[in-house]
């Protein structure tokens, strides 16, 4: 009868039995085995992920960096202003000032987007769903 435990490779000339690891696990306080834990999950996650040609990574950083936090924040804080009725004509004029630039960075991203769908074979709302994309930025 043959062995046919697992063994994993620690160096290039040693090898452990999957069994000793789960031992040695065994042996470690329970947060160290949660950290350990959540180390495996990731590895596991990055083997089942399909890696990205570089052309699809670069579109797909510039689809979800289309629209800086900051200038979302003050978005918000005008458009909470505008509908509190509150806003100053200077602050106005920031307003569309903003919701125009967030417009125009929306219609680059979708053509992002676009891109993004053609490279990968597949519909845009195919892409959107599978990224967890959302469809607007902002207003």
């Amino acid at each position: 009868m043959t062995n046919t435990a697992k063994t994993i490779v620690i160096s290039n000339h040693s090898d452990i039995l999957l069994e000793d690891v789960l031992q040695g696990v065994s042996t470690l306080r329970t947060p160290d085995i949660e950290q350990f834990m959540l180390k495996v999950g990731q590895l596991l996650a990055a083997r089942k992920t399909p890696h990205l040609e570089k052309k699809e990574t670069q579109l797909l950083k510039a689809i979800n960096n289309a629209v800086s936090i900051v200038l979302l924040e003050r978005y918000n804080e005008l458009l909470a202003r505008s509908e509190a009725e509150t806003m100053t004509p200077s602050e106005n004029d920031e307003f569309l000032t903003i919701h125009e630039k967030i417009q125009r960075l929306n219609v680059k991203r979708y053509k992002k987007i676009q891109n993004l769908a053609s490279l990968r074979g597949v519909s845009v709302p195919a892409l959107m769903k599978q990224f967890n994309l959302f469809s607007n930025v902002a207003a």
